[in-house]
């Protein structure tokens, strides 16, 4: 008589169930992380509770009925309270809303509906939660969430054709133990089954990707935008409104700011630049509101450059810049110099500050932004614009209006008449009574405030009635970018010369890998742009560079190609895969399409002319053995060969022979064991000489046989079992003797 397999049963296989979904739960939270929804506890609470239910699964148990009654009223109300208190971003209430039926789906005791709506739900977050932070992990979630969805579908197929009701069995985790579910799991696994399913995700990966290569692309400018989260705080502090110490405060942070791909590596330090700021408060500079009420406000997929930063003239040297700014810095865009046109991956709100040689993104983005800027050339002056019309004429002609007014207050100082003094005085030591040209005036002026001093960042003012940055100055102290920046404004100003603060990044790491720059929070920076009426703005950095008597500024070493290779470091590394996602995932479009297409048609070219050179020269080789006599050299080199592929094959009969006998001991080995056993009795019935007769399922067998060695182990309880790989090589040595005899 038989003994009969184990097998689950459905409380059992509840548990997976309800296992593997909260397994799913867990993992599309995965990037939830990363997203600033505002609700910090919501998203912790949630994977709290999820760890914690999957850690000990009883603890459900212990939730009230009336929860579960009360889940949908307080729901409502949450969801709507949180939609009417977000305003107009409905992005955050949404997520929070879905993560929390996840998170109720998750916990509480599930039927088929409800397992499939979770399910839903982990897919939803996902998807949400990767598109809105376009991270390398959301392939990863992909990757691990596809066959466990899989799983988790044949499993509710499995439960649902018990046909059991009610589908909740009481008290289903009573009495659970890992250890011992684990077991009886374990117990069920099938390395062939196992294998196909590998082999099956590895297909259906390999054909989503060749089709994800193959398909045609289309423009996404002209696509609906992908869900937009904002952020709610610049990381950077870069806004209209800059005080001193605004840029200061976040060189102590190393993470990325943005990342751009070019052409080469730059020969001298790369100026980011992101925004202009024109009015002097006492504090700190800001975008003045003459030079907001100038923006020109506009939705747009690609964009022509503003007047200050088009391109009059080409180069062949002019290459494509792609940028990809990350989450949360700022709304202003960096930009390294002239260029022709603008280009998003999709279509963005904006505002052109055409003067200012600015471009800004209309709400702070809470994922990585793309934009790719054409034809782009690094200058030291931008030209001129129909803004700074009013700065060639003299003070009585400039008339009124909105440029009038921006011609002063370039050149505005601190009223108080000390504040004055010190500047002209400052001026006439510049000078010396000369009339000097505006890059000449800059130079002096650069000179005079490095003058014994150097480069801190925990530069203290002293106290007095004059302005800040004249105290600065007077005080001999060394200072920061923004101090030199401010002091080198004022001057100019009081020189006569238009001026203004510039702000942005300086320099940035050149990653060794992909060959891109990592610009980081650290390389923030400020410097100063002059106004000169016939080359236009003159660009000027005042900071001391890292030889300075107190220390090194912000991107001082940007241009030390002395470090040929970049950094190399394993974070390079991981950074340069997150760059190879957005390359060639996030941001594929038709050129790297068709750049990849012809790079695999290559490929495989090249492939198959090696295989026909081999074995043209394989043939060549025959050709002339039999053409030409036999030396003592080929007889070696033949007999050589032969040797190394005997050994080969002994050594791969060996292990597979090996592997045979030790897949019996793995976990499931029993089941294995039986089905091996059936096989080969199967086979011994059949052959001549058998002495199990056909057609009996309970003969008599003789003992001391394979054949009840085979009984044994087919039908047997494992404790009394003989040796299974002894048996099974005992089995075929007979078989063929039978067969032999036969003959």
């Amino acid at each position: 008589m038989g003994i009969p397999l184990a097998k689950l049963d459905y409380r059992d296989l509840y548990q997976i169930k309800w296992i593997l979904g909260g397994l799913l739960s867990v993992l599309a939270m995965w990037n939830v992380f990363a997203l600033d929804l505002g609700f910090t506890w919501l998203v912790w609470g949630a994977a709290s509770l999820m760890a914690g239910a999957l850690l000990y699964p009883p603890l459900t148990n212990g939730l009230p009925a009336w929860f579960w009654k009360m889940q949908t009223p307080l729901i409502v109300v949450f969801v709507v309270s949180d939609f009417i208190l977000a305003g107009g971003d409905y992005i955050p209430p949404l997520i929070r809303m879905i993560l929390l039926l996840t998170l109720l789906r998750t916990l509480q005791p599930r039927t088929r509906r409800e397992d499939l709506q979770l399910l839903l739900l982990a897919l939803i977050l996902l998807i949400v939660s990767g598109v809105l932070t376009l991270e390398i992990s959301f392939a990863l979630q992909v990757v691990l969430f596809t066959p466990l969805a899989m799983l988790y579908l044949f499993v509710i197929s499995l439960a649902e054709a018990f046909g059991v009701e009610p589908e909740v069995p009481e008290e289903p985790w009573n009495g659970f133990s890992w250890r011992a579910f684990s077991q009886r799991v374990r117990g069920l696994f099938d390395a062939r089954l196992i294998a196909f399913g590998g082999m099956l995700f590895v297909f259906l990966t390999v054909l989503s990707a060749g089709i994800f290569i193959s398909l045609p692309r289309f423009e996404l400018g002209q696509a609906l935008p992908f869900l937009r989260m904002q952020a709610t705080a610049s990381s950077t502090g870069f806004s209209e409104d800059i005080r001193f110490g605004d840029v200061v405060s976040i060189l102590n942070n190393n993470a990325v700011a943005f990342r751009a791909d070019v052409p080469e590596r730059s020969t001298s330090p790369i100026y980011w630049r992101m925004m202009a700021l024109d009015e002097y408060t006492g504090e700190g500079f800001v975008m003045s509101e003459v030079a907001r009420s100038v923006g020109r406000r506009m939705s747009a997929h690609t964009l022509s450059a503003p007047s200050a930063l088009r391109r009059h003239e080409t180069s062949p040297e002019d290459g494509d810049w792609t940028l990809y700014l990350e989450g949360g810095v700022s709304r202003f865009l960096p930009i390294p110099g002239l260029f022709d046109t603008l280009r998003f991956q999709n279509r963005q709100d904006l505002t052109v500050f055409d003067g200012m040689g600015a471009v800004s993104l209309r709400e702070l983005p809470a994922n990585v932004s793309f934009f790719q800027l054409t034809r782009v050339r690094e200058v030291a002056a931008l030209p001129r614009t129909e803004s700074d019309r009013a700065l060639l004429r003299s003070e009585g002609e400039r008339g009124s209006g909105a440029l009038a007014a921006y011609a002063e207050l370039l050149l505005g100082l601190p009223d108080d008449p000390r504040n004055r003094r010190i500047l002209e005085e400052a001026v006439e030591k510049i000078a010396g009574g000369e009339t000097l040209s505006v890059q000449d005036f800059g130079q002096r002026a650069i000179a005079y405030l490095q003058h014994n001093r150097g480069y801190s960042l925990e530069t203290r003012i002293p106290p007095g009635r004059e302005d800040p940055v004249l105290r600065w100055m007077q005080a001999g102290l060394d200072g920061h970018c923004e101090l030199y920046a401010a002091a080198l404004v004022l001057l100019a100003r009081a020189a006569g010369h238009p001026a203004r603060v510039i702000v942005g990044f300086a320099g940035g790491d050149w990653n060794g890998f992909e060959n891109y720059y990592m610009v980081r929070h650290l390389h923030a920076h400020a410097w100063t742009e002059i106004f000169d009426q016939d080359l236009g703005w003159l660009h000027f950095e005042p900071t001391p560079a890292a030889d300075g008597p107190g220390g090194s500024s912000p991107g001082s070493d940007a241009a030390d190609t002395s470090r040929d290779l970049g950094d190399r470091t394993w974070a390079a590394y991981l950074d340069s895969l997150r760059v190879i996602w957005f390359r060639r995932v996030v941001n594929f479009d038709r050129a790297q399409q068709a750049e990849l297409i012809q790079g695999v048609r290559q490929s495989v070219g090249s492939i198959g002319e090696g295989v026909r050179e081999t074995l043209r020269d394989a043939l060549a080789a025959i050709r002339s053995a039999f053409e030409n006599p036999l030396t003592w050299r080929d007889a070696g080199w033949i007999l050589r060969n032969l040797a190394i592929a005997a050994f080969v094959w002994v050594a791969l009969r060996f292990l597979y022979g090996w592997l045979r006998g030790r897949q019996f001991a793995w976990p499931g080995g029993a089941r294995r064991t039986r089905a091996e056993a059936g096989r080969w009795l199967r086979r011994l019935r059949e052959a001549p000489g058998s002495c199990l007769p056909p057609g009996v399922e309970s003969p008599e067998i003789p003992e001391d046989t394979v054949e009840e060695a085979l009984y044994q182990l087919r039908y047997g309880p494992p404790p009394s079992w003989p040796a299974p790989a002894e048996t099974f090589q005992r089995a075929r040595q007979t078989l063929r003797e039978r067969r032999r005899a036969a003959r």
